[in-house]
């Protein structure tokens, strides 16, 4: 029988609690997304236009995303790039998963309403924010790392 040797961040007692912290920033990340788009549809939308609302938005998000994975990204502690990634990737599939169920159940939107937002030529802007999601823990990890260096 062969053994796999697996890779020293799974072996240690860091791991489990990082995967976790991993999901209770996505939370904190998810819960600012909600109130993003909820300030979006309640007041923005009536007041600016459906399509401009949503770049407002989606800026607002980005910078949303950015600031809190930059706060916690040491917190969250995972270092190397591929696990960052893996971290960034566990964020896409939770937050697809979490923006089909509330646009399916809590919005009663269609499928093709749902399969709009992840269309870029009906001004769908989703699949630029699921590469912004999964690239967030990377960048904020070079950002932090890039402002320590300086630091010294």
């Amino acid at each position: 029988m062969k053994t796999v040797d697996y890779p020293v961040h799974i072996r240690s007692k860091t791991w489990p609690p990082a995967a976790w912290r991993a999901f209770a920033v996505w939370l904190i990340i998810i819960f600012g997304e909600s109130v993003n788009g909820t300030f979006r549809e309640l007041w923005l939308k009536p007041e600016i236009g459906g399509r401009i609302a949503r770049f407002v938005s989606f800026f607002v998000a980005l910078l949303l995303i950015y600031t809190i994975t930059f706060l916690s990204i040491r917190w969250i502690r995972v270092t190397g790039t591929r696990h960052l990634l893996a971290i960034g990737i566990e964020w896409v599939v939770l937050t697809f998963v979490f923006e089909a169920t509330v646009a399916r159940l809590a919005l009663d939107m269609s499928w093709d309403n749902v399969r709009n937002e992840y269309d870029p030529t009906v001004g769908g802007l989703m699949p630029l924010g699921l590469l912004i999601v999964a690239l967030a823990p990377v960048i904020a990890e070079k950002l932090r790392a890039l402002g320590t260096r300086r630091e010294l």
